[in-house]
């Protein structure tokens, strides 16, 4: 009896263990965002974009997304900014919070009135470069915005990393100009090829973080999507729901035998011959008892990652929560 209990508790620890996996998979994303966070506020934008950028590489969260808009406005990176804040109300939809949402429609406003459009013409498949940064491969990327009054240099980038000849525009806010790679043969790839600075915009409007008084981790400072605790708390509870079932099976097997045991043991005396059926009634309880109180725990703890999964979509809470293996069960601690 106790190595089948053993291997029971064997058996939910090990489903438990999976699911600790899943959420230990974005570990390297979280320490980027983390440095990110670190970077802005030491007011080093360009860099702490870049940690962002490479986060969001990582675990493409449409969060993310709002921190790098943040970072690259205060690096006077407007393009960029512009893009990433329209990406954030595209991939995130109705998750975000009304407010957040007409924050954000604001600042995109305030980007499109300081900004203008580079649109490129490029054979299909180069990489689109703009003042060193990458943005995206051509014909995808075909309309960039970048910031007015400026003078960028545009280059494009071959699969096999050939270069063509860079060219410098410079767009009014509001307005578009075209640069046309299409004519131009492409230089030999480089060994090494460093990124040109990042000129610096004429305009100089306080990026949203400063006006509104706050950093890059003001509302989205956590990484985990509330998919992640959704999901979890599927299975969790789900597990828990199964082991209430064979507790309640367990159960009715235990006072089966309990009847038997009274009907051929008289006054609570057994003979010899019928301690088998004492020993089964007794496991049949055992087993009872350690599948109710598992079953309740994780169909509890099932529950609560659902709630904190509704709550975090809303805005509502921020929750740190851990699942501790314990005697007779797990434990659930956290902050909600």
């Amino acid at each position: 009896m106790i190595t089948r209990i053993i291997f029971l508790a064997g058996l939910f620890g090990g489903i438990l263990c999976s699911t600790c996996a899943m959420a230990g998979n974005g570990k390297k994303a979280v320490e980027d965002f983390n440095a990110g966070t670190a970077l802005f506020e030491k007011r080093e934008y360009v860099a702490a974009a870049d940690k962002f950028r490479a986060s969001y590489a990582l675990k493409p969260s449409y969060k993310i997304l709002y921190n790098i808009g943040q970072a690259e406005a205060a690096a006077k990176r407007y393009g960029i900014s512009l893009q990433a804040f329209e990406q954030y109300l595209s991939d995130g939809g109705d998750d975000i919070a009304q407010t957040r949402q007409n924050e954000v429609r604001d600042e995109i406003k305030r980007l499109r009135d300081i900004t203008g459009i580079i649109e490129v013409a490029a054979p299909d498949g180069v990489e689109v470069f703009i003042d060193g940064v990458s943005r995206g491969l051509f014909p995808a990327s075909r309309r960039i915005p970048v910031a007015a009054s400026v003078v960028h240099e545009i280059y494009v980038r071959t699969g096999d990393g050939a270069q063509l000849p860079a060219i410098q525009a410079s767009v009014s806010g509001g307005d578009s100009v075209t640069v046309d790679f299409t004519v131009r043969e492409a230089d030999p790839p480089a060994e090494s090829a460093a990124p040109t600075a990042q000129a610096q915009s004429v305009a100089d409007v306080a990026p949203l973080a400063a006006r509104q008084g706050s950093n890059a981790t003001s509302v989205d400072s956590e990484l985990n999507p509330s998919k992640s605790l959704f999901v979890s708390g599927l299975v969790i509870g789900g597990i828990g729901v199964a082991s209430l079932i064979a507790g309640g099976v367990f159960g009715g097997l235990a006072l089966s035998k309990n009847a038997s045991v009274k009907t051929v043991c008289e006054q609570g005396i057994c003979e010899n011959a019928d301690r088998q059926l004492v020993e089964s009634r007794d496991q049949f309880a055992v087993l009872n008892t350690v599948f109710l109180i598992t079953g309740g725990v994780l169909t509890a703890t099932g529950v609560v990652l659902l709630v904190v999964s509704k709550k975090k979509r809303e805005r509502l809470s921020d929750a740190n929560i851990s699942l501790l293996p314990v005697p007779f069960g797990v434990s659930l601690t956290g902050r909600f």
